[in-house]
């Protein structure tokens, strides 16, 4: 068999059809280009593959399972020649076959790969490289590679790109593994909204993304122009090092709907964020403000059915680290430690499509600086259930304080506008700030939470109804323990609380049917030392039934345990909002409870604002002493019923006449004003 040093040598031989000859190189002999050749008569080539040979027949390149780079001239030597690679991609997309580059590295020189721009239509075509087996190939300085249809990659290194994989069109299959992308303004982006773009499926799994900083809107996998876009998974990934000095917009993987409207969610769906590791990413800057250039994410999924689990997300200043929008999404078992402005994001939005699908966030430990929002934040009905949270802040938690006042760092937050539907949340929180809710629907909370500050504050948002809020588990902080303004029930039964300082309400509770505070304990304590009177620990007020008006409003409280080292004025304030139009439909019903002011005084148990129906104290006891059982100002109780309360000392009660008891018997009096 003839054998020539090159194809320049090759070409200029007169060799006769129907042998096979062998070159020892492409460019010059050994540079990986060595190949076999079939000698035909003349028919068409490509120049770069098949060869024109002196006599006119042709050397028709003899291909194998995949198309040799350096066989049609792609060496790892000097400038890449663009018109071969388009033609090897071109001969690689008609036959489907993958091309194969040596190990070395491929200069682009800032070239761009496509058959006239970045828009639909001018692709180069397919892509499907494998890079040196058990050696590195590097593909450098890349200018913008334009491709559709089917785009799939191993084992190569893009570096110092602008765009080495960019997409329009029609995307079927998306397929990148193996590969390393350092230093890149955006390595995978798939940027066309007009219709009939469309990313049907793909897999980025166990490649590494890192290093790269500029003021420019960067991103590592951006697939969020296209109108329909599905069966995305993004797996086993490292980022590091990809950060903004100043200005500019930047995030790791962004999926997310050309239109943000709940009808376009239902063309983005089944999106995995799954076991990857995303650390020193993000703004480099210290300070953070929630304006124009707030755009910095982790990872965004806007869509149905997105999954965001396992993974580590550490050292980061993305002002969304995990965000996901839409319906039957899920956050589960991620890790976030130090991400400086916030934690893992969900907002639930019903779609024409599928209104009932669960969202969920359940196992996630969120640790370390949160100061702009919260560790965790759910808006809409759903469970962010066993989550774990202990964070900080560096902003300062004085009362007063801008810094306080208008900075993050809570353990969660929610905000939902005129939403039906439940949100459960469970969990072992520590924070700089508490709970803040602004919601509607039913609220289920059993949570520890240990506040710097407030404890949990609940809002009736403005267009929308809270109907039950029930609160289970143990609230330690040091301002406001609890507020709940508005909601048609209230139920804290067997919550634990201990407040650390606090002058005014401990616990709020503005509800428009039933407040039930049974098996409750409260304690507030004086922890800084300054001998200040507490107003009322408790307050209760009854808020009319907007828009339909309840002719009555019980509140229950039995086997409550109240425990304090302050002075205090009242234990429980009651008070019916400004527009009752049943004076006489309150009941206030306090039985079976125990309260130890620890040698402090206070005025009474109860002191009303407003008219009751009933007031019953039975099986009260009282260490410590107290003034008087109920108290008020010109108020009407129809029925009072006081029966078999131990107390110290009870001054007066005007009610019935009796005084100076060390036990009350039962009085019951009908019209009663005090």
């Amino acid at each position: 068999m003839k054998t020539f040093d090159t194809v320049a040598k090759l070409k200029l031989a007169k060799l006769k059809e129907g042998q096979f000859v062998e070159t020892g190189g492409y460019y010059a002999k050994g540079d990986a280009g060595a190949a076999r050749y079939l000698i035909v008569t003349p028919q068409s080539f490509d120049g770069y593959g098949d060869h024109e040979l002196a006599n006119g027949n042709i050397a028709v390149l003899q291909k194998t399972i995949y198309l040799p780079a350096s066989q049609y001239g792609v060496v790892p030597t000097g400038i890449v020649n663009i018109l071969a690679l388009k033609a090897l991609i071109t001969e690689s997309t008609l036959l489907g076959w993958d091309v194969q580059f040596s190990a070395g590295t491929y200069d682009f020189n800032g070239q761009n790969v496509y058959d006239g721009g970045l828009v639909r239509g001018q692709d180069a075509g397919s892509m499907r490289f494998i890079g040196g087996v058990g050696s590195t190939t590097i593909f450098e300085s890349i200018g913008s590679a334009h491709f559709s249809d089917v785009i799939l990659s191993r084992g190569i290194h893009y570096k110092d790109c602008v765009q080495p994989i960019y997409m329009s069109g029609v995307v079927n299959e998306l397929d990148i593994q193996g590969c390393e992308f350092s230093g890149n303004r955006r390595s995978i982006y798939h940027n066309d909204s007009a219709a009939g773009a469309e990313m049907k499926s793909a897999l980025i799994k166990g490649n590494y993304f890192h290093d790269h900083q500029e003021d420019e809107f960067i991103g590592c996998i951006l697939l969020h122009r296209a109108p329909i876009s599905r069966n995305v998974t993004v797996e086993q990934n490292t980022f590091e090092r990809i950060t903004i000095p100043n200005g500019g917009a930047g995030t790791v993987l962004l999926c997310q709907a050309g239109v943000d409207t709940s009808t376009a969610l239902d063309t983005y769906s089944n999106f995995k964020f799954n076991g990857n590791r995303i650390t020193d990413c993000g703004r480099v800057a210290t300070d953070f403000t929630e304006g124009a250039d707030a755009v910095h994410f982790g990872c965004v999924f806007i869509g149905l059915d997105c999954e965001q689990h396992n993974n580590v997300i550490y050292d980061n200043h993305w002002f969304e680290p995990l965000y996901t929008k839409g319906n039957g999404n899920s956050q589960v078992s991620n890790r976030l430690r130090n991400n400086q402005f916030s934690g893992l994001s969900m907002k639930v939005v019903a779609t024409p499509s599928n209104v009932s699908k669960e969202c969920i966030q359940a196992l996630n430990v969120i640790t370390g600086e949160c100061n702009i929002r919260a560790a965790v934040r759910m808006f809409g009905a759903g469970e962010s259930i066993d989550n774990i949270i202990d964070i900080t802040t560096r902003f300062s938690t004085t009362a007063g304080d801008a810094d306080y006042k208008s900075q993050g760092a809570l353990a969660f937050q929610t905000t939902r506008s005129a939403t039906v539907g439940k949100l459960k949340v469970t969990g072992d929180f520590k924070a700089p700030k508490g709970v803040q809710m602004n919601t509607a629907g039913d609220l289920e909370l059993d949570f520890t939470l240990d506040s710097e500050t407030n404890g949990l504050l609940i809002t009736k948002s403005p267009d929308g109804n809270l109907n039950t809020v029930a609160v289970r588990g143990k609230i330690s902080c040091k301002e406001q323990a609890f507020n709940v303004n508005w909601a048609k029930v209230i139920d804290t039964s067997g919550l634990e609380v201990i407040c650390n300082y606090s002058l005014g309400n401990s616990m709020f509770y503005y509800s428009q049917v039933k407040t039930i505070l049974d098996n409750m304990s409260l304690h507030v304590t004086d922890v800084d030392g300054d001998g200040l009177a507490i107003a009322t620990p408790i307050g209760l007020f009854a808020k009319d039934g907007q828009p339909t008006n309840q002719s009555s409003h019980l509140t229950s409280i039995d086997n409550l345990t109240f425990t304090t080292d302050r002075n205090f004025t009242q234990v429980t304030l009651f008070n019916a909002d400004a527009g009752w139009l049943s004076p006489d439909g309150c009941k206030v019903k306090i039985s079976d409870s125990a309260i130890d002011m620890n040698g402090k005084t206070g005025n009474s148990l109860m002191r009303s604002n407003s008219n009751m129906k009933i007031f019953s104290a039975q099986g009260v006891e009282v260490d410590g002493t107290l003034a008087r059982t109920l108290n008020g100002g010109g108020v009407t109780v129809g029925k009072v019923l006081i029966n078999q309360n131990l107390m110290d000392y009870v001054a007066t009660d005007n009610l019935a006449g009796h005084t100076n008891a060390t036990a009350t018997t039962s009085r019951v009096g009908n019209n009663k004003t005090v």
